[in-house]
């Protein structure tokens, strides 16, 4: 499981390295919408995480509910990085963490990989994006 969780981080990562911006799921990807822009998702895999701070851009989750994604734009460098505290406090241990300076742009790439033992949360950084892929590990 492990595996699959650093796989993930790091297909999460690279994906964020072609440019600061992302999209939503459209209705050809293999994800359900969630939730409306600005609306945090509720669901078993947000149940009892703190709300990272921005504005949620989208929310999906896949069909048979394995993982949820959620994209957050409006937060600092400070901000992640007082978010990955907030999870370490509920008890959270990094797995994995990566940062990478994107060659012809001003900005660092972050990714960071965390798991209770019950889930885990793959997290990208960019400025002003947050990008949480939330998956049970069972």
């Amino acid at each position: 499981m492990k595996k699959l969780l650093v796989l993930l981080v790091l297909a999460l990562f690279l994906c964020g390295c072609g440019g600061v911006s992302s999209s939503a799921p459209t209705a050809d990807s293999p994800q359900t919408l969630l939730t409306d822009s600005g609306v945090w998702p509720e669901n078993e895999h947000t149940e009892g995480l703190p709300i990272p701070p921005g504005t949620v851009s989208w929310s999906a989750v896949d069909p048979e509910g394995r993982y949820c994604a959620v994209e957050l734009t409006g937060l600092s460098e400070t901000d992640y990085r007082a978010y990955l505290d907030r999870l370490a406090d509920l008890g959270f241990s990094p797995i994995e963490q990566t940062e990478e300076s994107i060659k012809g742009q001003d900005y660092v790439a972050i990714g960071t990989l965390f798991s209770d033992g019950a889930r885990g949360i793959s997290i990208s950084y960019l400025p002003d994006h947050l990008v949480l892929y939330l998956s049970r590990m069972d």
